[in-house]
């Protein structure tokens, strides 16, 4: 389902937490602007609404639906597989059967189960298909093998009513958690998910932090690399699992001001079951390493989020002074003189500051316009009623002719993909007056499609603007070519090896599958990360 935004509470009191719950889905809107859903359970009712659009186009506070617990979704557009109404692809979805019942929401994308592809999943619409449902060989202990998983992915082909990989994965945990309830094990719904958890866990090949809500709890969970994220707020009458931390940040402004609230990162590979009860976790599944996202740091998450223990935007400030460093050994006193830094807004601020104190240049936030009604274009679907991802940033974007006007302005942003938008950007500020420009981008060259949850799908490597430079391995080369390509005085990088010094990681506890084609899963990396 890739990179969506995900929020579930649980009251400690019993009373209803819909405002709540809308309140954090605006708090997430920044993770996806395709469609939202919320699922609210009050005793053994559940309530689900859904819609396409944003949060405030389908929540408001006028109409409060009842209920102590729930779950919400912002979905982060991508194809349906082969659904022919989106309404059944937007999350939360209702996973129900005679023998269980549940709604499940997914940030992530999982590619295959046992090393079969997800993408081979389909409708109902498929009639004329052979199935085999006996499950009666599978016991408790028995592990999944590949026919057990071609039988499960044949049985979830004619069950499907939607197209994702969060419906799928759902249908396969109900099918697992029939063997305990068939064979009589009584224990609550929770408790069955997780054993049955166990049981796929290491046979998923993917990335995903879901959100499942039962009758009497709602489950957060994590994968084992940690590639997606997910954090568990303690509230003073509410406990809370989100995809970022900024839902604690803004609910305490405006249920708790003054409160200290304590947040915790959910552990990868690990279940935190929030019930009547409280909080337990459990570990479901270890890995010899972590696989962190670092994409994320750059650009999805908000700059106020806390990531791993440190805030985003300093991380990103940080960035911007290292580069600085570069910069400012490459520039003369002239150079500087005439010079200022424009952050591209939102992502590039933190990192237009750090750039700014580094080298002493000014920052000149003001010298472009954003236009508040746009979104964020990188997020959206290639084309939105007939303007594609270009057309939009030349409507979200304007420079003032008195801030550029005979400077060379030196453009700060979080990442470079394809490269339309940027170049666009370029031309419209030297058509606003600037003499030249210099791009700094934090995050290292992208040259790898991202099977894991971020739009770098479609299009193969051949979209990426690192790519259309040749295949040089060295930074400096790739900066010249690409400055070319944008009509730019130059192009500076943050580089790898900066960029993860300072994240306090390393290649084997982040996944720079993006970058150096090397991905945490072989499966991935045999398919999409040959050698350049």
């Amino acid at each position: 389902m890739s990179d969506c935004g995900l929020v579930g509470i649980f009251s400690k009191d019993h009373k209803n937490i819909y405002e709540k719950l809308v309140h954090s889905l605006h708090f997430l809107q920044h993770r996806g602007e395709d469609a939202c859903g919320i699922l609210v359970c009050d005793e053994n009712e559940f309530k689900l609404k859904k819609g396409t659009g944003l949060v405030s186009n389908n929540f408001g506070f006028s109409e409060i639906i009842d209920g102590d617990r729930g779950i919400g979704h912002t979905r982060y557009p991508t194809s349906n597989l082969s659904s022919g109404s989106i309404i059944n692809d937007i999350q939360p979805i209702e996973i129900s059967y005679s023998w269980i019942k549940f709604y499940i929401a997914h940030n992530g994308t999982i590619t295959s189960f046992c090393g079969i592809p997800l993408s081979q999943t389909e409708t109902a619409e498929r009639k004329n298909l052979c199935f085999q449902t006996d499950f009666k060989c599978l016991e408790e202990d028995d592990e999944i093998d590949f026919e057990t998983a071609k039988i499960l992915i044949e049985t979830v082909k004619r069950e499907m009513i939607g197209g994702t990989d969060t419906e799928t994965v759902g249908r396969i945990l109900a099918h697992i958690a029939r063997i305990y309830i068939s064979q009589g094990i009584k224990k609550s719904i929770s408790t069955i998910i997780e054993k049955a958890l166990e049981k796929i866990a290491p046979k998923l090949t993917g990335s995903y932090a879901f959100l499942i809500a039962t009758d009497d709890s709602i489950i957060g969970i994590r994968d084992p690399y940690g590639i997606r994220p997910l954090c568990f707020i303690d509230l003073p009458d509410a406990y809370i699992l989100a995809s970022e931390s900024c839902v604690m940040n803004e609910l305490r402004k405006i249920y708790y001001p003054g409160t200290k609230i304590p947040r915790e990162d959910v552990e990868p590979g690990t279940a935190f079951i929030i019930s009547y009860d409280g909080k337990r976790s459990v570990r479901f599944a270890d890995t010899e390493r972590t696989a962190f996202c670092i994409f994320e740091d750059a650009y999805f998450s908000r700059p106020d989020s806390n990531i791993r223990n440190q805030i985003l935007s300093s991380f990103r400030e940080r960035c911007g002074g290292r580069l600085g460093q570069r910069l400012k050994t490459d520039f003369t006193i002239k150079d500087a003189n005439e010079s200022i830094i424009i952050p591209i807004p939102d992502g590039g601020i933190p990192f237009g500051v750090g750039l700014s104190r580094s080298t002493g240049i000014p920052l000149m936030s003001h010298g472009i316009i954003r236009d508040k009604y746009t979104g964020r274009t990188f997020i959206r679907g290639p084309e939105i009623k007939g303007l594609n991802r270009a057309d939009l940033v030349m409507r979200k974007l304007s420079f003032l002719h008195e801030v550029v006007k005979n400077k060379t302005v030196i453009l700060a942003d979080d990442s470079i993909v394809r490269g339309t938008t940027t170049g666009k950007v370029s031309a419209m500020a030297i058509d606003a007056g600037a003499k030249e420009v210099i791009w700094c981008f934090n995050f290292p060259p992208i040259r790898y499609i991202c099977p894991l949850g971020i739009e770098m799908f479609k299009g193969g490597r051949e979209q990426f603007i690192a790519n259309k430079v040749g295949t040089t391995s060295n930074l400096y080369e790739l900066e010249k070519g690409i400055a070319k390509i944008l009509n730019a005085r130059s192009v500076y990088y943050l580089s790898l090896e900066d960029y993860l010094d300072e994240l306090h990681l390393t290649e084997t506890s982040a996944c720079t599958g993006c970058i150096t084609g090397k991905y945490p899963f072989d499966e991935l990396t045999r398919l999409y990360g040959e050698e350049m």
